[in-house]
């Protein structure tokens, strides 16, 4: 980031009457075609007319980006606002047995802390922990998914060998009662899975069947929404709210399916060999997921495109259903008084690759596997611009929350925050003169993190990336780069790293890197 904030502690004073109420509505593995606004939507066959209505009401940050493509150390940042170059959490592993995480607390306890009431739902951090909540609806659940009467299995139409990527990555499709396989046409049981138990999963057709995982969360988030207007307390709230899709499984009731024939949309537009020039695929003793599971998708189908198709069908069908979900939150909202004093923010963890660079998942520093939607509402604050181009990144929310509800933080204890809050960028009245960069790691699989040779010096000991207003840069473990130039490549289709012609550019950019990593 280009500044360093310092908070001290989580001990908040008492809120005032006026604080605003915030709702905070974070997805899992939505791309920026969740940005609700026509120039993010690189398939523009992609319908979200819940997003779409909720960006004209909004400002819409159209270069926001995740910290880390990966959901714990990406949650476990947004939520604590420590970075994860200082809390060297960069897997996902259990969050809170990090000591710096531990010790700084989390939005919710600052929230509490200032007399907040503090309520969630749906997958928040990557691991749940109920101390964090004065009431939560549904643990996190990545149901449905198919039961073959002893194990989860992925769905029997889905050809092998992408099939045996097992339940949750190899497994697409709208949900029905049957399916058919090589041999007969099975009926599919279907299960949900939560806190480590399997519960059946009813379906009979699209009328007669158990709501989904994400529609509980939303319909509990409604009822909550809908008794926080009407209980005579004055004391305001913050409600976090995780929707699980478009995270695999990809299965959401078939309607979804129906908005996207395969040949509807568009595929993201590529180059051939796009890959040849980059370096991530050797930085692995073993082939990243993401190229491991396109090489699985692309060779179960008889052509690259016909795969591509049937897997963006599901993705795009899971975006649908995640939006109607969105969309009950806001209605909720809309119908109550509350509209009028809650922060409503909605936005990803981390984005997602859909076959660019022949890579099929997240877990990367390219621009589609980083970049997310970041979609922020102020009531009272004027939409006069209401597309804001300038990089900021999730660990910025933090900050952004502790001024706009004017909590004042004040301890014996340190924690370091470099997020930047956003608030100057939402004021169409203010200036702002530092130049905003968001900063993104990759955890290596080469390096420990508390490795002692390497604490004091980040720049060496994992994958990192810059995005400024103009370029990415990536620096790789083992030394390796990449440099692109968005005012001419949006696509990240040239590497010119080692180009003579950007050398000086190349250089400022890794020095820039080492600066913001010893902040």
């Amino acid at each position: 980031m280009a500044s360093v904030v310092i908070f001290l502690g989580v001990n908040v004073s008492s809120a005032r009457i006026d604080q605003p109420n915030v709702i905070l509505i974070v997805c899992d593995d939505l791309n920026r075609l969740g940005s609700g606004v026509s120039g993010e939507k690189y398939i523009s066959a992609v319908k979200t007319p819940h997003l779409d209505a909720f960006a004209e009401t909004a400002t819409v940050f159209t270069r926001a980006y995740a910290n880390v493509s990966l959901c714990s150390p990406s949650r476990a940042s947004l939520f604590t606002g420590v970075a994860p170059q200082h809390s060297q959490f960069y897997s996902n592993t259990v969050w809170w047995r990090n000591a710096q995480l531990a010790e700084a607390g989390t939005l919710m306890d600052a929230f509490r802390a200032a007399g907040y009431r503090v309520f969630g739902t749906g997958k928040i951090m990557h691991h749940f922990r109920k101390r964090e909540w004065d009431a939560f609806g549904f643990q996190v659940d990545y149901g449905p998914m198919v039961w073959d009467g002893t194990n989860r299995v992925a769905l029997g139409s889905i050809p092998e060998p992408f099939r045996s990527e097992g339940p949750i990555g190899g497994s697409f499709g709208p949900l029905k009662k049957s399916a058919t396989n090589s041999e007969a046409l099975l009926e599919t049981q279907w299960v949900c899975r939560s806190a480590g138990i399997n519960r059946p999963y009813r379906y009979e057709n699209e009328s007669n069947r158990d709501r989904t995982p994400d529609e509980k969360s939303a319909i509990w988030a409604k009822n909550k929404i809908d008794q926080l207007a009407t209980d005579g307390t004055d004391s305001p709230f913050f409600f976090a709210i995780g929707f699980v899709r478009p995270h695999t499984p990809l299965h959401v009731p078939a309607r979804w399916f129906d908005l996207y024939s395969p040949d509807s949309f568009s595929l993201p537009v590529q180059r051939k060999h796009d890959r040849d020039d980059t370096y991530l695929e050797q930085q692995f003793t073993t082939l990243h997921k993401g190229f491991y599971r396109y090489q699985q998708l692309i060779s179960s189908y008889q052509t690259e495109e016909e795969g591509l198709r049937a897997w963006i069908q599901a993705y795009l069908a899971s975006v649908s259903a995640v939006d109607a979900c969105i969309g009950v939150v806001v209605d909720a909202l809309k119908s109550q008084d509350l509209w009028q004093n809650t922060i409503l923010i909605i936005t990803s963890d981390h984005g997602y690759q859909l076959g660019q660079k022949e890579f099929l998942f997240k877990g990367a520093l390219w621009e589609e596997s980083m970049r997310i939607p970041l979609l922020v509402r102020v009531p009272g604050m004027p939409v006069e611009k209401n597309h804001i181009d300038t990089p900021v990144s999730l660990i910025d929310i933090y900050p952004t929350l502790v001024e706009l509800c004017g909590l004042t933080l004040s301890s014996s204890n340190q924690v370091k925050r470099v997020g930047v809050s956003i608030e100057p960028l939402l004021n169409p009245g203010s200036q702002e003169k530092e130049e905003r960069m968001a900063l993104g790691v990759m955890q290596s699989d080469v390096v420990e993190p508390l490795d002692e040779r390497w604490m004091d010096e980040p720049f060496l000991n994992q994958h990192w990336t810059l995005r400024t207003d103009r370029w990415r840069y990536i620096r790789y473990q083992d030394g390796s780069e990449e440099l692109y130039d968005h005012q001419t490549d949006p696509h990240e289709w040239y590497n010119l790293a080692g180009d003579l012609a950007y050398m000086e550019q190349q250089k400022e950019l890794a020095q820039q890197l080492r600066k913001v990593l010893s902040k």
